[in-house]
């Protein structure tokens, strides 16, 4: 808590779900010392690696990147609902069977 946080903008699934375990927890993005808001996985990350401070992010995000550390922290980040949506009756629905099967849900 004595760090800064890097967050998505209000509104993105990922700021929720990191508010959701941290309210569960007790806690709150405003018990940070600081918090920077972002619009976007890849300027969170380099706002990371330029020290500016720390983030919730999907580990492919930074997988392959020097200079990033991963720490986990018990009851925040674990599973989450992800959905997956298409058109009826198009071919959407086929390219959305396909991604759901590759990423393995």
């Amino acid at each position: 808590l004595d760090e800064t946080i890097i967050v998505r903008e209000k509104g993105s699934g990922t700021r929720e779900m990191f508010e959701r375990d941290l309210n569960s927890m007790g806690y709150s993005l405003s018990s940070f010392k600081r918090v920077i808001e972002l619009s976007s996985f890849k300027l969170i990350r380099e706002a990371v690696l330029e020290g500016l401070g720390i983030s919730f992010l999907y580990k492919s995000v930074i997988e392959g990147v020097k200079g990033i550390d991963i720490f986990g922290v018990e009851g925040i980040g674990n599973e989450h609902e992800f959905n997956v949506v298409s058109l009826k009756n198009t071919q959407a629905q086929r390219y959305a069977e396909r991604f759901v099967g590759e990423i393995g849900m």
